[in-house]
């Protein structure tokens, strides 16, 4: 991955810099999650930037040029972080700017989609905001520790494991992963039923697309459930499971997990794998649901919201 050095000169109080956080030692800066999966995705360039001489901020945002001409440029910034208690409008949008700047692209036909936190996005000051809000969605993030309860794990396994033997008996199926459904899969995983949050290749995901825990379940040779999944410094990045609309979604739903487990762990948990952040929309009730199974590894549940901001056309 190719990275610039640049300075932005649009403030005299803050400037922005492009930077490597490997090489620059500004790791610090960033989840070592974003790190990881910016590095591992092949279809967008990711870039990292510090605010400050001494950084008391720093954001991430990647970037695909559009397929028409007629079609927005889509700029999405999966971190932002600042120092201060509170965030003007106009710091936000100087960050904007900067990036309009360093892509090259015109912001009057630029959609930015902003992930934040909840204290951020509690500090944000839109008032001198010269950007639209156009949407907003809230993602929950939460963090497992398996090692918590050693006998709920292994009720899980049961669970799942049950489940599963119960696909096999009733069901012919197959497990494939997320990079193998390819044309002539294409055509479903487009159906009208599928949100686009759910999307298995959702361009949100930190998860990579070719990531072996991108698991599907087939019926019948078409994808009909799946999860978005990879390890990303021996921690489980679980990000999405999804299922179309049947009478026995639980059981496909649960399979998948039980799959997942067995690849990452073992009933007695001696394996290494045991750290897991795992997250979900708001609108995902099937991920809050099991969100609640796993309340006995819960350490840390976190609000991320994500803001889609236009130009403000006067």
């Amino acid at each position: 991955m190719l990275f610039f050095t640049a300075i932005a000169s649009m403030s005299s109080h803050h400037h922005i810099t492009l930077i490597d956080p490997k090489t620059d030692g500004l790791e610090y800066l960033f989840p070592s999650s974003l790190i990881h999966a910016s590095a591992h995705t092949t279809n967008q360039h990711s870039y990292f930037a510090a605010i400050g001489a001494i950084p008391y901020g720093a954001f991430c945002f990647n970037y695909s040029p559009p397929l028409l001409d007629t079609d927005l440029h889509i700029v999405n910034i999966p971190f932002l972080s600042v120092a201060f208690a509170s965030l003007s409008g106009s710091v936000l949008e100087l960050i904007l700017e900067f990036i309009s700047s360093t892509l090259s692209i015109d912001n009057h036909l630029t959609l930015f989609n902003l992930s934040v936190s909840d204290t951020l996005n509690d500090a944000l000051d839109f008032r001198a905001f010269n950007y639209t809000l156009t949407k907003s969605r809230s993602i929950i993030e939460v963090r497992l520790d398996f090692n918590n309860s050693i006998d709920h794990w292994r009720f899980l396994w049961k669970l799942f494991q049950r489940n599963y033997q119960q696909l096999e008996q009733q069901y012919t199926f197959s497990l494939t992963t997320v990079a193998s459904c390819l044309t002539p899969d294409a055509a479903e995983l487009s159906s009208s039923l599928l949100p686009d949050w759910a999307h298995p290749f959702n361009p949100g995901f930190f998860s990579p697309a070719d990531s072996p825990l991108n698991l599907v379940l087939k019926l019948s040779n078409t994808p009909f459930a799946w999860l978005n999944s990879s390890l990303i410094d021996d921690v489980l990045l679980f990000e999405n499971l999804w299922c179309f609309p049947h009478e026995k979604s639980s059981l496909f739903a649960y399979s998948l997990l039980y799959a997942l487990f067995t690849r990452l762990n073992d009933f007695d948990l001696s394996r290494q794998f045991h750290s897991c952040i795992f997250s979900y929309r708001d609108e995902n009730k099937g991920m809050a649901k099991l969100s609640k199974r796993l309340q006995p590894f819960v350490t840390n549940t976190t609000t991320i919201h994500q803001l889609s901001f236009r130009y403000l056309v006067s």
